[in-house]
């Protein structure tokens, strides 16, 4: 799936279920599920970091992938900053919506 310009990878299985979809496509993941670098990786996209709330134990990020936002949970202990960051979508918590429903 493209969002952004940037592939995002799907279980096959899964990826298979979009193709027969029918509707508008939504990706979905949870906020603590993203993984946030502060520099490139292997299969991590760039992201610009909007804002950043410190909520005590844990951070909620909010960034830029093309013209979506993402929010991303990071630990207390991890560096946050606005501007350039990366991130990626783990297949296992990357879910797809059709018309509102997700894909079974």
């Amino acid at each position: 799936m493209q969002v952004g310009g940037h592939a995002i990878a799907l279980e096959p299985a899964y990826a298979e279920r979009a193709r027969h979809a029918s509707g508008a496509l939504v990706l979905g993941i949870r906020p603590e599920f993203v993984r946030y670098r502060q520099r490139a990786e292997k299969d991590f996209m760039p992201v610009e970091v909007a804002t950043v709330e410190d909520l005590g134990n844990h951070k909620i990020a909010t960034a830029r992938l093309g013209a979506h936002l993402v929010k991303v949970k990071v630990s207390e202990g991890t560096s946050v900053e606005t501007g350039p960051g990366w991130l990626s979508f783990p297949r296992e918590w990357t879910r797809l919506y059709a018309d509102g429903a997700v894909l079974g």
